[in-house]
C-alpha cells in the first residue's frame, strides 16, 4: 500500500473589517471550483512566512506582512493527495488584489457567511475556526470539494 504524497501549503487570512479574502480555484487546476484562502506550496529550504509572501506576490501581486499562525490541518483532497495546510494571519501592505493567476474569482467574504462558499477540505478547519471566533449562526457542512469521508450528514 502506497502512502499518499503530502504537500506542505501555507495560506493567508487577510482581513478587511469583518471580511476575509477568498479565491475560487480556476478550471484546469486541482480542486477547480473550490474556494480557498490565498497561498501556495512551500519550497524546499523555505520558511512558511517566506513562502507565503512569495506566493501572494506571484499569484496576486500582493505585498503582505505575515503574522501569527492561526490553524494547521492535514486533510486529503479529492485527487488523493494529503495537504498539510498552515494558515497565518496576514496584513496587506499596499493595494488590494485585482486578479489572480490561480483563481477565477476573488471575494471579500464576511466571516459569518464563509459557510456559503464551497471550501476545499484542507481549508475547512480554518473556516470553522474563524466562524467559531465570531458570533455566527447555523453552520452549513455541505461541501462538494471535501472527500466523502469528511462530509457531514
Amino acid at each position: 500500500m502506497t502512502t499518499p504524497a503530502t504537500v506542505r501549503v501555507v495560506a493567508a487570512v487577510l482581513r478587511r473589517g469583518d471580511r476575509v479574502l477568498c479565491g475560487r480555484r480556476r478550471a484546469g487546476l486541482s480542486q477547480a471550483g473550490c474556494w480557498e484562502f490565498p497561498g501556495g506550496k512551500v519550497e524546499a529550504g523555505e520558511s512558511d512566512q517566506s513562502a507565503l509572501a512569495r506566493e501572494l506576490a506571484e499569484e496576486l501581486d500582493l505585498r503582505i506582512e505575515v503574522g501569527h499562525r492561526l490553524t494547521r490541518a492535514v486533510r486529503p483532497t479529492a485527487d488523493g493527495r494529503l495537504i498539510d495546510l498552515v494558515c497565518y494571519e496576514a496584513r496587506l501592505v499596499g493595494p488590494e488584489p485585482l486578479s489572480s493567476r490561480d483563481h477565477d474569482a476573488l471575494t471579500w467574504q464576511a466571516v459569518a457567511d464563509l459557510a456559503d462558499l464551497d471550501f476545499s477540505a484542507p481549508d475547512r478547519p480554518t473556516v470553522d475556526w474563524l466562524r467559531s471566533q465570531s458570533d455566527s449562526g447555523n453552520r452549513s457542512d455541505r461541501s462538494a470539494c471535501a472527500p466523502e469521508a469528511f462530509k457531514r450528514p
